[in-house]
C-alpha cells in the first residue's frame, strides 16, 4: 500500500517484486522451483494513465504482444480512480476495494457484501472499535518513515530541476558521478572477492577491467 507518490515508484516495484522472486530459492537450486510473483499495488494516487481504477501489466513483446516471462505480474489498484456506490458493486474485487478506500466510514457489514473473508475483515475492523483517527494513526506508523523517504527525494528531484534554471544543475551532476562511481568500486570489490568473472564486473559496475584490476 502507498499512500502518497513517491519518487522513482517503478523502480521501487520492480525491486519488491523481483527480491520476493529471487528469495524463493537459494544458489545453486533448481529453477524449476520457482514460482510466480504477482504484486499488488494499493495506490492513493494515480500511477498510470489507464482510466479504470485497476490495472495489470505483464512483460510483453513489443511486437507481437507475446508472454513469454510468465512469472511476474503487477496489478495496480488506484483508488482516486474508484467512484462506485455500494448499490453500484458487482464483483467481489469491487467489494473489496470499496472496503479498503471507505473502511474509516463503515459500521457495520452491507448486505451486498457476500465475501466470507471480506465479511470477517470487516468483523476485525469493528472488534478493535477504531475511530477514523486512530486508523489514520496505524496507517501512518507504517507508511510515515517510507513515504517521508519519498516525498524528500521527490521534492530534491524537484529541486534539481529548478536549479538547472539556474546554472546549479553541474554541480549536482558532479556530486553525482562521485557518489556513483563509489558506489560502483564497493560493489565491484564485493563481485571480485566473490570470485566473479571480471567481464561479469565490468558489465555490472560500468568500471574498466583495469580499473577492477587496480582494485
Amino acid at each position: 500500500m502507498q499512500v502518497a507518490e513517491v519518487k522513482d515508484f517503478d523502480k521501487r516495484v520492480l525491486y519488491y517484486a523481483s527480491q520476493s522472486y529471487t528469495d524463493q530459492i537459494e544458489r545453486g537450486d533448481l529453477y524449476p522451483n520457482l514460482r510466480p510473483t504477482f504484486f499488488i499495488g494499493i495506490l492513493n494516487f494515480e500511477a498510470t494513465q489507464n482510466p479504470h481504477y485497476l490495472s495489470r501489466h505483464k512483460i510483453l513483446d513489443n511486437e507481437t504482444g507475446e508472454n513469454v516471462i510468465k512469472n511476474m505480474e503487477f496489478t495496480f489498484i488506484e483508488l482516486t480512480k474508484f467512484n462506485l456506490q455500494l448499490h453500484q458493486l458487482k464483483t467481489i474485487v469491487e467489494q473489496w476495494v470499496y472496503f479498503i478506500k471507505n473502511a474509516e466510514n463503515l459500521t457495520f457489514v452491507p448486505k451486498i457484501i457476500t465475501d466470507k473473508g471480506l465479511i470477517t475483515a470487516f468483523d476485525v475492523a469493528d472488534k478493535h472499535n477504531w475511530t477514523k483517527q486512530e486508523l489514520e494513526d496505524y496507517n501512518k506508523i507504517f507508511i510515515r518513515e517510507q513515504d517521508e523517504r519519498g516525498r524528500f527525494e521527490l521534492g530534491m528531484e524537484r529541486a534539481e530541476k529548478r536549479g538547472l534554471a539556474i546554472g546549479e544543475a553541474r554541480g549536482l551532476e558532479i556530486g553525482e558521478a562521485k557518489g556513483e562511481r563509489l558506489n560502483s568500486i564497493k560493489i565491484a570489490s564485493k563481485l571480485k572477492l566473490a570470485g566473479m568473472d571480471f567481464n561479469f564486473i565490468a558489465e555490472t559496475t560500468g568500471l574498466s577491467i583495469q580499473d577492477i584490476e587496480n582494485l
